[in-house]
Order: C-alpha cells, then sequence, then structure tokens
C-alpha cells in the first residue's frame, strides 16, 4: 500500500512510520513550507497541498498539528488551531480533487472533543463540549468534509493522552516521580 502521513515527526507518526515501513508498505510525508521538490507537501502560507499525481495513495493519515502542551496565550492558542484545521482543510480539498483518491483518510481528533463530563461516560454519538479543546476538535473533524463529499472514507481518531517513554507526557510526568515527588498507584 502506499500511505501518506502528515505529522511523520511526531510521536505518534514516527511510530506509524516505522510500523508500515517495516510490514512492506510505501510511506510518504507531508514536507512542510520550503521543500519544494517533496512529492507531497503543504504550502501554509498559501493554504494548499500539492500531492505527487503520479503517486497514487491507498491511505492519508493525517497526524499534523502544533503540540497542545505549553502554556495557551492567544497566540499559542491560535496556532494549535490552525495547525490542525488549515492543514486539514487543505489536505482534504487535495485528495478530493484527485483523479484517483485514496480510499481511506484517517484524521487524529481529540477525546477533548467532550469537554470536561466528570464521570460521565461519553460515546460517539454524544454532544461536543463547549470549551477551546471541543471546539478546536469539532473545526478539526469538520474541515475533512471534502473527503467526505467526494467518497473517501473518513475515520476521525479522537486520541487521548499519549504515553510513551519515547516523548510526550509520559516523558513529562516521570520527572516528579524520579525526584520522589510522586504519589502512590491507588488501583
Amino acid at each position: 500500500m502506499n500511505i501518506l502521513i502528515t505529522g511523520a515527526t511526531g510521536l505518534v507518526g514516527a511510530c506509524l512510520c516505522r510500523y508500515f515501513e517495516a510490514a512492506g508498505h510505501s510511506v510518504y510525508r507531508l514536507e512542510r513550507d520550503g521543500k519544494a521538490d517533496a512529492s507531497f507537501r503543504w504550502n501554509s502560507d498559501a493554504q494548499s497541498c500539492f500531492l505527487d499525481p503520479e503517486i497514487s495513495l491507498d491511505v492519508v493519515i493525517n497526524l499534523a498539528g502544533e503540540s497542545s502542551q505549553g502554556r495557551w496565550t492567544r497566540t499559542r492558542k491560535d496556532a494549535i488551531r490552525n495547525s490542525r484545521i488549515d492543514l486539514t482543510r487543505a489536505l482534504s480539498v487535495a485528495l478530493s480533487s484527485q483523479d484517483n483518491p485514496p480510499h481511506l483518510f484517517i484524521s487524529a481528533s481529540a477525546v477533548g472533543f467532550y469537554g470536561d463530563n466528570g464521570d460521565t461516560a461519553v460515546h460517539e454519538e454524544s454532544s461536543g463540549g463547549g470549551d477551546f479543546l471541543a471546539g478546536v476538535a469539532r473545526d478539526w473533524e469538520a474541515a475533512a468534509t471534502e473527503c467526505s463529499a467526494a467518497g473517501i472514507r473518513v475515520v476521525q481518531a479522537r486520541l487521548g493522552v499519549v504515553l510513551s517513554p519515547d516523548g510526550g507526557a509520559l516523558a513529562e510526568m516521570l520527572l516528579p516521580f524520579r525526584l520522589g515527588l510522586g504519589g502512590p498507584c491507588l488501583l
């Protein structure tokens, strides 16, 4: 299979690239601004994606987005939001206009879609929340509508916090425990 991955240098994307390459698939990475010779590239200034028409993609996995870790200033929140929605919309438009579009578009989203529900269980049909992350997730998912309209199967992967010894949230959470400041597990 020919698989295009956005966010291929991130924690999840890099892992998926290794996995699919080891399984014998051809993995392509969407390059960001400045890589004019890349077969698949995103131009954030023009809000457009170039997809090599000579390479027929089977699956596209969209994981790109600015990290949501850190202090949320207005500028940071704009970067979190725009990095997800603008790329997803441009990629969706580019994929839907291909002569031979992929059969599957997997686009990351977040469990933040549901907002804070306390102890109430949520499921796919649950309504979205009303906070910042819920709004980002809702608009992020809506940005893939061009793919759906073109008959491409769209899967929204509402991911939670990714825990890995290679980075992400777990790496930051381990420091207090290594300093003897972590508490016992009560489960």
